[in-house]
Protein backbone atom coordinates (compact mmCIF):
# COMPACT_ATOMS: atom_id res chain seq x y z
CA UNK A 1 0.00 0.00 0.00
CA UNK A 2 2.82 2.41 0.87
CA UNK A 3 4.70 1.60 -2.34
CA UNK A 4 1.54 2.14 -4.40
CA UNK A 5 0.94 5.48 -2.72
CA UNK A 6 4.50 6.61 -3.41
CA UNK A 7 4.26 5.53 -7.06
CA UNK A 8 0.98 7.41 -7.52
CA UNK A 9 2.50 10.51 -5.89
CA UNK A 10 5.56 10.30 -8.19
CA UNK A 11 3.36 9.85 -11.25
CA UNK A 12 1.26 12.90 -10.30
CA UNK A 13 4.43 14.93 -9.75
CA UNK A 14 5.76 13.88 -13.18
CA UNK A 15 2.49 14.83 -14.89
CA UNK A 16 2.57 18.25 -13.21
CA UNK A 17 6.16 18.86 -14.31
CA UNK A 18 5.40 17.86 -17.90
CA UNK A 19 2.29 20.03 -17.95
CA UNK A 20 4.15 23.02 -16.51
CA UNK A 21 7.02 22.75 -18.95
CA UNK A 22 5.19 22.37 -22.27
CA UNK A 23 7.84 24.60 -23.86
CA UNK A 24 10.87 22.34 -24.11
CA UNK A 25 13.22 25.26 -24.76
CA UNK A 26 13.29 29.02 -24.61
CA UNK A 27 10.74 30.63 -26.94
CA UNK A 28 10.41 34.21 -28.16
CA UNK A 29 7.02 35.88 -27.85
CA UNK A 30 5.18 39.20 -27.76
CA UNK A 31 3.83 40.38 -24.43
CA UNK A 32 1.20 43.03 -23.80
CA UNK A 33 0.46 44.40 -20.35
CA UNK A 34 -0.71 47.51 -18.59
CA UNK A 35 1.13 49.33 -15.82
CA UNK A 36 -0.33 52.38 -14.11
CA UNK A 37 -2.86 52.66 -16.94
CA UNK A 38 -0.20 52.61 -19.67
CA UNK A 39 -0.37 49.84 -22.30
CA UNK A 40 2.97 48.34 -23.18
CA UNK A 41 3.80 45.84 -25.93
CA UNK A 42 7.27 44.35 -26.03
CA UNK A 43 9.30 41.32 -26.98
CA UNK A 44 9.70 38.58 -24.42
CA UNK A 45 11.61 35.38 -23.92
CA UNK A 46 9.80 32.47 -22.28
CA UNK A 47 12.59 31.11 -20.12
CA UNK A 48 11.95 27.59 -18.85
CA UNK A 49 14.87 28.12 -16.46
CA UNK A 50 13.35 31.18 -14.76
CA UNK A 51 12.15 29.75 -11.46
CA UNK A 52 11.95 33.04 -9.55
CA UNK A 53 9.04 33.02 -7.11
CA UNK A 54 7.88 35.80 -4.82
CA UNK A 55 8.41 34.45 -1.28
CA UNK A 56 5.61 36.61 0.13
CA UNK A 57 2.82 36.10 -2.41
CA UNK A 58 4.03 32.69 -3.69
CA UNK A 59 3.64 33.82 -7.31
CA UNK A 60 6.06 33.53 -10.23
CA UNK A 61 8.03 36.67 -11.09
CA UNK A 62 8.83 37.82 -14.64
CA UNK A 63 11.94 39.95 -15.23
CA UNK A 64 11.45 43.36 -16.89
CA UNK A 65 14.05 45.87 -18.06
CA UNK A 66 13.70 49.12 -16.09
CA UNK A 67 14.07 51.11 -19.34
CA UNK A 68 10.65 49.81 -20.43
CA UNK A 69 9.15 51.87 -17.61
CA UNK A 70 11.55 54.82 -17.61
CA UNK A 71 11.22 55.37 -21.38
CA UNK A 72 7.41 55.72 -21.29
CA UNK A 73 6.38 59.38 -21.21
CA UNK A 74 3.21 58.64 -19.19
CA UNK A 75 4.98 56.94 -16.28
CA UNK A 76 8.66 57.88 -16.45
CA UNK A 77 8.29 60.46 -13.67
CA UNK A 78 6.70 58.02 -11.22
CA UNK A 79 9.33 56.64 -8.82
CA UNK A 80 9.56 52.86 -8.95
CA UNK A 81 8.65 52.74 -5.25
CA UNK A 82 5.30 54.40 -6.02
CA UNK A 83 4.22 51.88 -8.67
CA UNK A 84 1.40 49.45 -7.84
CA UNK A 85 2.45 46.50 -5.71
CA UNK A 86 6.04 47.67 -5.22
CA UNK A 87 8.10 45.52 -2.87
CA UNK A 88 11.50 43.87 -2.88
CA UNK A 89 12.44 40.20 -2.93
CA UNK A 90 15.72 38.31 -2.64
CA UNK A 91 17.07 36.57 -5.73
CA UNK A 92 19.93 34.24 -6.54
CA UNK A 93 21.37 33.44 -9.97
CA UNK A 94 24.54 31.75 -11.08
CA UNK A 95 27.26 34.09 -9.86
CA UNK A 96 24.94 36.80 -8.54
CA UNK A 97 22.48 37.49 -5.73
CA UNK A 98 20.80 40.42 -4.02
CA UNK A 99 17.37 42.03 -3.82
CA UNK A 100 15.10 42.83 -6.74
CA UNK A 101 12.41 45.50 -6.99
CA UNK A 102 9.03 44.01 -7.90
CA UNK A 103 5.91 45.75 -9.24
CA UNK A 104 2.49 44.46 -10.23
CA UNK A 105 1.26 44.76 -13.81
CA UNK A 106 -2.23 44.08 -15.09
CA UNK A 107 -3.84 42.49 -18.13
CA UNK A 108 -0.71 40.46 -18.91
CA UNK A 109 -1.11 38.64 -22.26
CA UNK A 110 1.48 36.45 -24.00
CA UNK A 111 1.38 35.85 -27.76
CA UNK A 112 3.34 32.81 -28.98
CA UNK A 113 2.66 32.23 -32.67
CA UNK A 114 -1.10 31.81 -33.00
CA UNK A 115 -1.47 31.08 -29.29
CA UNK A 116 -2.68 33.75 -26.85
CA UNK A 117 -2.24 33.22 -23.10
CA UNK A 118 -4.11 35.66 -20.83
CA UNK A 119 -2.72 35.74 -17.32
CA UNK A 120 -4.27 38.81 -15.68
CA UNK A 121 -2.26 40.52 -12.93
CA UNK A 122 1.38 39.47 -12.73
CA UNK A 123 4.51 40.34 -10.78
CA UNK A 124 7.54 41.75 -12.60
CA UNK A 125 10.98 42.09 -11.13
CA UNK A 126 12.60 45.25 -12.47
CA UNK A 127 16.25 45.08 -13.46
CA UNK A 128 18.40 48.09 -14.42
CA UNK A 129 20.43 46.04 -16.92
CA UNK A 130 19.63 45.01 -20.51
CA UNK A 131 18.38 41.44 -20.66
CA UNK A 132 19.66 40.75 -24.17
CA UNK A 133 22.78 42.20 -25.73
CA UNK A 134 21.03 42.97 -29.01
CA UNK A 135 17.76 44.25 -27.42
CA UNK A 136 15.92 41.29 -28.97
CA UNK A 137 13.73 41.05 -25.84
CA UNK A 138 12.97 43.27 -22.84
CA UNK A 139 11.15 40.77 -20.62
CA UNK A 140 11.93 37.28 -19.39
CA UNK A 141 8.64 35.45 -19.00
CA UNK A 142 8.41 33.02 -16.09
CA UNK A 143 6.99 29.77 -17.49
CA UNK A 144 5.50 28.90 -14.10
CA UNK A 145 2.89 31.64 -14.57
CA UNK A 146 0.63 29.31 -16.55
Amino acid sequence: LVISSVLVWLLMKLIRILKTNCCSENTFCKVEFKIEGTNIVLNGLVDTGNLLMDPIFHKPVHILEESVISDREEIKDIPLENLTGFHMIPYHTIGNHGVLSVVEVEEFVIFIGERQIQLGRQLCGVTPRNLSGNHKYQLIVNKRAW
